[in-house]
């Protein structure tokens, strides 16, 4: 059993051992009444095989042609049976595979075995006995009840006395010779757009983390604490899905990095998301994968996977802990449905809106911010331009071969994680009218979105990329050049994504591929890698820790 840390102000030692106790007994029923019905089952399937196969424990070489005839058929049957399912549902497996021909390929296999290979496969198609998985998880419920401790802690409760308690009662466990465990964890059902992105933690917070941490580690535990801000642990099951310490402190040192070169070069908010939105696509290519691994922070860093929702945190953790009032952003959750005679879902997206006051650049509004589709490629050494960074919110409602439809109020797993089985039950997935509705945000935001001009993007974008460079300024030519070639790459690919009533600057700027291929020399050096960027951050960052020191 996992016990939160609310319920250790009402509980002693002796209550802890009385509720795990009962706990244990219950358990004990469980995997009593599992393997009661598991026996019982598998009794029958014996039995019923060796009706239907009385043969079935003599040698091979002993039966007779029909009886080796049904056995051979029977191990063919078992193995295939996934097989045919399979071919039921996929016309397109029925059509490439021949399910005959490798039936008889398989049967002429069985035919060429010895007496005991054949004897082997035999035995491997029987039902497998459940007595091995009944000890085994016997053995598991024993061991967790005679030395496992699992506590979980509520993120909110790191600095309050619940904390406290967690840390005095695992003192007297550990004293015991006992094992402890701990979840550190919070539930995105309870977030909102614009909450901080989840595993980016203050630095006390931080601290407080590793000190629990530590002090565990002190006493031989191996990665006691466990971090997981999906939802709130309830069983030790679940104890694995949360992070180690190492990887957190790992997403929160990386942001940090990025966002001490960010003030370093002391970019205007309108050069920062222009250095975001460059920086994010050129460092991360698009890969799927678990649910964690590729869409919180500690996984993308530690995966190097990454997906829609993965960009938007990565983005809204830097403008969070940028902490520029002139600067800020939310997270928003999409479906997009292929346009046609009939829309047919394409699948979940999350990207930011951002809400920016530049004065610099005369800029104020909020813009849609979307990473993912001008993210690097394999293949590929750059970004596929600027053509999603800061659009008029108008725009999505004017993309060529997509609806957008969009989940507005809905909790931060809706946004983040996209998962339809496990989104609380009020969600509703839209109406096939809703899919031609405009969408709520655009309605919301379109007045307060205007295109930024294209000569904006241009001055924004020189600035940006002269100061990309551990010198204080690159030559003004270069960064020019960098500069237009973004351009021109950014309206090739917003010719082909928007239509020609799209606001964007981009959209109405006129190049052609050929005119591209001309401008970009060859031998053009890509500036300011994603390896600079971050070895110029590091030592920033080192600088500030410093200077923070000698303040002190």
């Amino acid at each position: 059993m996992v016990i939160r840390s609310e319920e250790l102000e009402h509980l002693s030692i002796e209550d802890i051992e009385e509720l795990r106790l009962n706990t244990y007994n219950f358990d004990l029923d469980l995997a009593k009444n599992w393997y009661a019905g598991e026996s019982r089952r598998y009794q029958q399937k014996i039995e019923m095989i060796k009706q239907k196969f009385p043969f079935i424990e003599t040698d091979v070489e002993l039966l007779s042609d029909k009886q080796l005839q049904a056995l051979v058929g029977w191990v063919i049957n078992t193995e295939m049976a996934p097989m045919r399912f399979a071919s039921e549902f996929s016309k397109v497996r029925q059509s490439d595979f021949d399910y005959q021909q490798f039936c008889k390929d398989l049967e002429d296999e069985l035919y060429l075995l010895s007496n005991e290979e054949l004897q082997k496969r035999i035995r491997a198609t029987f039902p497998v006995d459940p007595a091995i998985e009944y000890q085994r998880r016997l053995a598991e419920i024993e061991v967790d009840f005679k030395t496992n401790y699992y506590f979980s802690l509520d993120m909110a409760d790191l600095h309050s006395i619940r904390y406290d308690d967690l840390k005095r009662t695992c003192e007297q466990l550990l004293a015991q010779g006992k094992q402890v465990f701990i979840t550190v964890d919070n539930s995105m059902y309870e977030k909102n757009n614009d909450s901080p992105v989840d595993y980016m933690f203050s630095p006390t917070d931080l601290q407080r983390l590793v000190d629990l941490n530590n002090y565990l580690a002190e006493r031989g535990m191996k990665t006691p604490v466990h971090i997981n801000e999906m939802n709130r642990f309830v069983s030790k099951d679940e104890f694995g899905d949360g992070w180690s310490i190492y990887d957190v402190v790992t997403a929160n040192q990386k942001i940090d990095e990025v966002v001490a070169f960010i003030k370093h070069k002391q970019y205007s908010p309108f050069e920062a998301m222009l250095f975001i939105h460059n920086y994010i696509t050129h460092k991360f290519q698009y890969k799927d994968g678990r649910l964690e691994e590729c869409r919180v922070l500690p996984g993308i860093f530690k995966s190097g996977k990454i997906v829609c929702s993965g960009y938007a945190s990565f983005i809204k953790a830097v403008i969070d802990r940028l902490n520029d009032p002139n600067l800020k952003c939310d997270l928003i959750g999409c479906e997009y449905y292929k346009k046609g005679l009939v829309r047919i879902f394409d699948g979940g997206h999350c990207h930011n809106l951002v809400h920016i006051n530049d004065p610099k650049y005369s800029i104020k509004g909020s813009f849609v911010e979307d990473a993912t589709p001008d993210s690097i490629l394999e293949g590929d050494s750059a970004s596929r331009g600027f053509t999603h960074c800061l659009l008029p919110v108008a725009d999505l409602d004017r993309m060529k071969k997509l609806a957008y439809v969009q989940k507005f109020h809905k909790s931060r797993f809706d946004i983040t994680i996209m998962d339809s089985s496990k989104l609380k039950q009020d969600y509703q997935r839209p109406s096939y009218l809703d899919r031609f509705k405009t969408s709520e945000l655009v309605l919301k935001y379109s007045a307060q979105s205007p295109a930024i001009p294209l000569d904006t993007y241009r001055a924004g974008l020189v600035e940006m990329y002269s100061k990309t460079n551990e010198l204080e300024s690159l030559p003004i030519q270069l960064a020019e050049l960098k500069a237009q070639q973004m351009i021109m790459i950014s309206a090739l690919r917003s010719a082909e994504v928007f239509t020609s009533k799209a606001e964007s600057a981009f959209r109405h700027y006129r190049v052609t591929r050929q005119m591209a291929e001309e401008y970009f020399p060859e031998d053009f050096e890509d500036i300011a890698s994603e390896e600079e960027y971050i070895e110029d951050a590091k030592q920033v960052a080192a600088q500030n820790q410093a200077d923070k020191g000698g303040k002190q």
